[in-house]
């Protein structure tokens, strides 16, 4: 049946939402939504182990979209168009950038044709990306998409640029480790951390929001009180060894290395080599082989140190762990550090130097860093590398101020009244004393008003973290809850349904009807 264009135009919203609405956590918002008359249509993305029942069509799981496994025969036979691959041409290198973390998942060694990341297999998988969800998007009228956390994983960067090149209202519900609990909102990647969206949305619902008094407080407290008891000199903390890789299996802040740790170690992996099968042998082997590259890795970390004493004077640059969000979501091309390390160092006054120091957990995850990573970094003037083992708060302590793209080293640096040059979108970005960068000008000024400035009050922070309060919401929408004491975990159950519901309907509202 073929409709007017006037009626179309009143009718309420189809959206996807991708991991909401399928889980206990939020169970019941889309059946909220349809009976208050937002929607009348749910299309979702699920882990395979969530509910579909409030759905009207699940288009695919997270397992599924890893290597677009979609089984779907029109993506196999169509070519993609001039007029498709418009809609993420720009963002097609960072879109490659993002398989990156492909290299590193379980199944990639186990599919029938294994995933090995070359420059084919990356473009042949995101034209099969691009293919399916412009065809789910048109076959099912999707008139608007919210998202979990920030797109990041490929399928839904695709996703999102896609539906900018269509007029589709996005919606991204995004959370960061150093705020406990709290979601922020906006309708674009570059938005992140702005909160104009989010206390919008929130103002129209304050009657209905569940909230805890100490929430974003609490945090700003527990990072100030973890500054000032750090301490002075700098000191090493675990170096990498290749041996607690083993024990640990890969998993960032294992336990310490103990007698008893090692012993567990070699029994849970004797056991697992004992119950493989053919097929998973040969990941075992590839992780076998990753332990071999990230003790490489380590080692050329070492005979990339510069020598002698840290300098009197210096910007802290703690790097990133790649690939995560935070770089290869909220840090546009920024995602390759050596650039933020270019910018930085060009336009460094007589007498200041960057101090780089590599992500601990990048060896811990055993994620190896390209061979020529660091002598890339010392070959650029004015740089200075340190260990890994170093301890990072000594560091940040002795620093004029912390260079970052939007890592929680910014926002701790911001308890102790220094500056923070951050080059992505990071959660804090409307904070006293943070220059988010947009251009080289950006930089030059940044680094004068911080190597010539004075330190931030904390008292200076009070109106930004009631205003990060008022624009955010308590929830918790992660696949990971376990730990939580009960009467907590009833609040944050009863929160995450509400909250999200009671956001998703003011965004509607705002929004021209499908």
């Amino acid at each position: 049946i073929s409709l007017p264009n006037r009626l179309i135009a009143q009718m309420p919203h189809r959206p996807l939402f991708v991991a909401i609405g399928g889980d206990t956590y939020t169970t019941g918002v889309i059946t909220s939504l349809k009976d208050s008359g937002h929607i009348s249509f749910a299309a979702g993305v699920v882990d395979e182990t969530q509910r579909s029942v409030e759905f009207d069509q699940i288009i695919t799981t997270f397992a599924e979209c890893l290597f677009a496994d979609y089984g779907n025969p029109v993506a196999d036979n169509s070519g993609v168009s001039d007029d498709l691959f418009d809609a993420i041409r720009s963002e097609e290198g960072n879109i490659l950038r993002q398989m990156d973390r492909l290299l590193y998942e379980p199944t990639a060694s186990h599919r029938e044709v294994p995933f090995e990341g070359t420059f084919d297999e990356r473009r042949r998988l995101l034209f099969r990306h691009l293919l399916f969800w412009d065809l789910q998007l048109r076959k099912h009228r999707i008139s608007a998409v919210a998202f979990h956390n920030v797109p990041h994983q490929v399928f839904d960067t695709i996703l999102f640029y896609l539906c900018r090149a269509r007029s589709i209202s996005t919606l991204i519900f995004s959370s960061v480790g150093v705020f406990k609990d709290s979601y922020f909102m906006s309708e674009t990647i570059e938005d992140l951390g702005l909160l104009n969206l989010g206390e919008r949305l929130c103002e129209s619902r304050r009657h209905l929001i569940v909230d805890s008094n100490e929430r974003i407080i609490s945090d700003w407290q527990r990072v100030c009180s973890i500054v000032d008891a750090e301490g002075r000199a700098h000191v090493a903390t675990h170096p990498y060894s290749l041996t607690r890789s083993l024990v640990n299996d890969g998993y960032v802040g294992g336990q310490r290395l103990t007698a008893q740790t090692l012993l567990h170690g070699i029994v849970r992996r004797a056991r697992r080599i004992a119950l493989r099968s053919t097929d998973s042998r040969v990941g075992f082997l590839a992780k076998q082989q990753r332990l071999r590259e990230v003790a490489a890795a380590r080692r050329r970390e070492l005979a990339s140190l510069s020598k002698g004493d840290l300098p009197d004077r210096y910007l802290y640059f703690p790097l990133h762990f790649q690939p995560e969000a935070s770089t290869s979501a909220r840090g546009r091309h920024y995602v390759e550090l050596r650039e933020v390390v270019a910018s930085i160092t060009s336009a460094l006054p007589e007498g200041v130097q960057l101090v780089i120091k590599e992500h601990p957990h990048q060896y811990e995850k055993l994620l190896p860093r390209p061979k020529n990573f660091f002598t890339s970094l010392v070959a650029l003037p004015k740089t200075h590398l340190v260990d890994s083992s170093l301890d990072s708060a000594s560091l940040r302590r002795g620093s004029l101020g912390v260079v970052t793209v939007s890592g929680s080293n910014g926002f701790e640096v911001l308890a102790t009244g220094k500056g923070v040059i951050a080059f992505g979108s990071a959660s804090w970005r409307e904070a006293p004393g943070v220059w988010t960068i947009r251009s080289q000008r950006d930089v030059v000024d940044a680094i004068q008003a911080i190597c010539n400035g004075q330190p931030t009050e904390r008292t200076q922070y009070s109106d930004f973290l009631q205003r990060l309060r008022r624009s955010t919401i308590l929830a918790d929408l992660s696949d990971s809850r376990r730990g939580r004491p009960s009467d907590e975990d009833a609040l944050m159950l009863r929160a995450t349904q509400t909250n999200i519901r009671s956001v998703l309907e003011a965004w509607f509202e705002g929004l021209p009807r499908n």
